[in-house]
């Protein structure tokens, strides 16, 4: 039980920190007036909730 807590706790991490990354990422190049973001960025946007709850996931296999 205690263990599904940690990892719970630790996904809620990566996934703020894997989140606010992106906002600083998707900040700096609007600053940097990019041409439109590439596919693989908003992707990784779209979906990085789900890469940090896979990527624990992964490491304990």
């Amino acid at each position: 039980m205690q263990n599904i807590c940690r990892i719970r706790k630790s996904q809620e991490k990566l996934m703020i920190g894997a989140e606010s990354y992106l906002e600083k990422v998707t900040i700096g190049m609007k600053a940097l007036l990019v041409p439109p973001i590439p596919k693989e960025i908003y992707f990784l946007q779209v979906h990085a909730r789900y890469f940090a709850i896979a990527l624990p996931a992964a490491s304990m296999l």
